[in-house]
C-alpha cells in the first residue's frame, strides 16, 4: 500500500482507499460513478418490485430536465430550452393525475366556501344602485 496524503480538494489516485494522513479516508478517483451506478441500480430493483413505481416515474423526466439545464449552462440554449421543454410536458403528462386531485380539492373548498357566504354578498352595508 502507499501513502495517499495529500492536500485538501486535491485529486489522488490510490491503490486502496486509506488515510488521506488528516485520519480521513478518502475514495479511489472513479469510485463516485461506482456508488451512483449502484444505487441506480438498487433504484431499478426496488421499482420494478413496485416499492415506489411512482417515484421512479418522475425519474426519467427529472433527469431530461437536468441534462437540458447542463446544455443551457454550457452555452448550448437552444438545445437546452428544448430538452427542458421536452422533459416538462414529461413531468406534467406524469403528474396529471396528481393535479387532477388537486382541482378537484381546489372545487370542492371554493364550493363550501361559497355556501359559508352570507346571503347578502357578504358585505356589511347594501348598496342600491
Amino acid at each position: 500500500m502507499r501513502n495517499c496524503a495529500a492536500v485538501y480538494n486535491e485529486s489522488v489516485n490510490c491503490e486502496d482507499s486509506e488515510p488521506n494522513g488528516n485520519g480521513v479516508t478518502r475514495m479511489r478517483k472513479g469510485n463516485g460513478m461506482a456508488v451512483l451506478l449502484i444505487t441506480l441500480g438498487v433504484v431499478l430493483i426496488l421499482a420494478k418490485l413496485g416499492v415506489f413505481q411512482f417515484l421512479l416515474g418522475l425519474l426519467i423526466p427529472i433527469l431530461i430536465i437536468g441534462l437540458g439545464v447542463m446544455a443551457w449552462l454550457n452555452g448550448r440554449k437552444i438545445i437546452g430550452s428544448v430538452i427542458v421543454l421536452i422533459g416538462a410536458l414529461m413531468l406534467i403528462g406524469k403528474l396529471a393525475p396528481l393535479l387532477v386531485w388537486i382541482a378537484a380539492i381546489a372545487l370542492i373548498a371554493y364550493g363550501i366556501s361559497m355556501l359559508r357566504r352570507k346571503p347578502d354578498g357578504g358585505y356589511k352595508y347594501k348598496t342600491y344602485y
